[in-house]
């Protein structure tokens, strides 16, 4: 296989990578827009800091799979829905050191048919998922075009 060929294929594959996530983000934009238009705002008050560990592969060493570990806090928050029932929920979003202390009031949004399914009403609660998604769109894309590049040089030599 030449290599011109190898970068072409190359190419190709984080061009349909970026498609994918490019589907994705619109997908999680999408939702969230409608969550928006249909979610009541509460108050709430965060009565717990939920401890997690977020664990990744360090990438030292191929033998051996050595992950390293960090602690990060989500805010477990109790709010009351419209209907006057009490809601307490636990966010998807946990963050070190945590955004939130004990006893901390914050907005929440969340869709008034299941209210147990809420959200801190910020920009990291309701738009991480489609910031990540598009961010990795933009990169591959990048690459996909490096690639391109790649690709056409070398078919001339």
């Amino acid at each position: 296989m030449s290599f011109g060929r190898g970068f072409r294929l190359v190419a190709v594959a984080l061009g349909g990578l970026a498609v994918v996530l490019t589907i994705v983000c619109v997908v999680n934009v999408v939702r969230t827009r409608a969550f928006l238009a249909e979610s009541a705002v509460a108050t709430g008050q965060v009565v717990e800091l939920v401890e997690r560990q977020s664990c990744r592969d360090d990438g030292q060493d191929e033998d051996r799979d050595r992950e390293v570990c960090s602690t990060v806090w989500a805010p477990r928050i109790v709010f009351t829905a419209e209907d006057g029932r009490d809601v307490d929920f636990v966010s998807t979003v946990a963050e070190a050191p945590p955004a939130y202390a004990e006893g901390d009031l914050v907005d929440v949004r969340y869709d008034p048919r299941r209210p147990a399914q809420a959200r801190v009403d910020s920009v990291m609660g309701l738009w991480l998922a489609a910031i990540v998604t598009g961010a990795l769109a933009t990169v591959f894309a990048g690459m996909c075009a490096v690639w391109v590049v790649l690709a056409v040089r070398f078919r001339r030599e």
